[in-house]
């Protein structure tokens, strides 16, 4: 079965991540100095790909290779009022333990939900409440909640 990954907000902070990396291997291909940021790129693209087929941990993470620091995709429990919050998780050398949290939604679409980089800090709850407003413009994002 293969799965949509979507974008919760088009003009979210995931999308400013995407812009971000992209940005930054352009300008390390141009100047040829590091790789982090590319190494990156090719990384989240793996990865993203890997999530149309394999959105839960335990076949994502079965899936990983070598290069990944596992467990890639871990289940949110705590700190969050939604049934199935999935962390996806990227490690490349000094810039950083970059962070995706995603939804699966009715079986067939995986919500790319919200960036953030290095530690938790109990920010998901705020953006809960950010993305409970997008439902207001299309409710196909509604997600289970506990409970």
């Amino acid at each position: 079965m293969t799965f949509k990954v979507v974008l919760a907000d088009e003009a979210g902070i995931v999308v400013r991540f995407e812009n971000e990396m992209i940005r930054k291997a352009e300008q390390e291909y141009r100047t040829g100095k590091g790789k982090e940021w590319t190494q990156l790129a090719e990384m989240y693209v793996i990865q993203k790909r890997r999530l149309e087929t394999d959105p839960y941990p335990e076949d994502f993470n079965n899936k990983s290779s070598d290069d990944e620091s596992p467990p890639v995709v871990k289940l949110v429990s705590r700190q969050t009022k939604l049934k199935e919050l999935f962390r996806w998780g990227i490690k490349i050398g000094a810039i950083g333990n970059h962070r995706i949290l995603y939804i699966v939604h009715h079986y067939y679409k995986v919500v790319l939900l919200y960036y953030f980089n290095k530690q938790y800090n109990g920010d998901i709850k705020l953006d809960e409440e950010q993305y409970f407003k997008l439902l207001e413009h299309d409710s196909s994002y509604y997600p289970i909640r506990k409970g």
